[in-house]
């Protein structure tokens, strides 16, 4: 009897934690990509053959039980759906679940401050430093001494840019700076987006050289530079490695084809004489020695 009322009991509260998982599709695109699921032999498999559909935004749904960070299955219009990423494309609805399933990421991205960087204004933000950080640099580079609001005012400029990065890279991991994304964009507005995103990451790696340059602050100040311009250098590199992954497939097209032409080049100008040796020639065809 004992046994059986624990039973109960454990099914009652797998029961409330599996009530409190409700959610409501959040995706960036205003919808998400999900993969049909079927239960064999008591195990949640891809549908064979394998079909997926598109959910929009809003669509509220519990999810179907056990419940883990990296599976969430939704029940939509009489099937079940596996979600690919639950903690970019969910948010959770009710407070039962909050603790338990998709984390502080989630709630940091489904907050204002997601929605502050899902929009163009962070990119905007940090483009106009990066132009004031260069203007003042350059009148430093004219003076042989700058005066301290010009000091102030390249360290502001420096320091909003590494927590404007930091902040986006909290908030929207993978998707810090989608528009520097040709599948967000399109390569026509990626390309010349990323060209002055790589403005200011080269401000960034120079920004300890432009900071002695344009002049130093007093005591506490200058440490805190040192930090700060120190942590944009690493949320630089961060970026850059992310931005680096959008262009990866054109970065290695264009590597094979200067590959490709360079080879072709080099057997362009090399042929054979009568003995069988290889000897090099011009463009026409005349020996080089």
């Amino acid at each position: 009897m004992k046994k059986w009322l624990l039973f109960l009991l454990v099914m009652w509260l797998g029961s409330l934690s599996a009530m409190g998982q409700r959610y409501v599709v959040n995706g960036k695109e205003g919808k998400i990509r999900v993969v049909q699921y079927e239960l064999v032999d008591g195990r949640w498999e891809d549908a064979k053959p394998p079909k997926d559909i598109y959910v929009e935004n809003g669509y509220e749904f519990e999810a179907v039980p056990p419940v883990s960070d990296d599976e969430i299955i939704m029940e939509y219009e009489g099937k079940y759906y596996h979600v690919i990423w639950p903690d970019k494309e969910l948010e959770v609805v009710d407070d039962m679940g909050k603790d338990a399933h998709l984390g502080l990421k989630n709630k940091l991205r489904n907050s204002v401050l997601g929605d502050f960087y899902f929009t163009s204004t962070p990119a905007i933000a940090g483009l106009v430093l990066t132009l004031l950080a260069l203007i003042v640099f350059i009148m430093g580079v004219f003076e042989k001494s700058s005066p301290y609001f010009l000091r102030l005012l390249f360290v502001i400029c420096v320091c909003g840019i590494a927590l404007l990065e930091f902040g986006a890279a909290l908030t929207l991991g993978s998707d810090a700076y989608w528009w520097c994304n040709p599948d967000d964009v399109g390569y026509l507005r990626a390309v010349p987006f990323t060209l002055l995103f790589g403005v200011t990451l080269a401000l960034q790696y120079n920004s300890l050289k432009m900071y002695k340059v344009v002049g130093r602050l007093d005591g506490a100040g200058d440490v805190m530079v040192y930090v700060v311009c120190g942590l944009g250098m690493v949320v630089a590199t961060i970026a850059f490695i992310g931005v680096l992954k959008n262009f990866l497939f054109v970065v290695c097209c264009a590597v094979f084809l200067f590959w490709f032409f360079g080879k072709a080049g080099n057997a362009r100008h090399r042929t054979t004489d009568e003995s069988g040796r290889t000897i090099h020639v011009n463009d026409f065809g005349t020996r080089v020695d």
